[in-house]
């Protein structure tokens, strides 16, 4: 959790700047990178792309996103 906190909380991050964020296994990438799509659609700065490796990924993501943002 540590190293997610510090990953959201750094300048780049807090710019909107790109990042690069590498973790092991179940390291919290996908936390990352959904908090930060998140923070950037709320604050309507850029449009977001989501790459998922399967197509229900992608729907569950899509309601998640659309609930969360309602």
């Amino acid at each position: 959790l540590a190293a997610q906190v510090e990953c959201l909380s750094s300048t780049r991050a807090m710019e909107g700047r790109n990042l690069v964020y590498a973790a092991p296994t179940s390291g919290g990438k996908s936390l990352v990178a959904e908090v930060l799509a998140v923070r950037a659609l709320v604050r309507q700065e850029r449009r977001v792309l989501v790459v998922e490796p399967y197509v229900a990924i992608v729907e569950e993501k899509v309601q998640m996103l659309r609930e969360l943002l309602a």
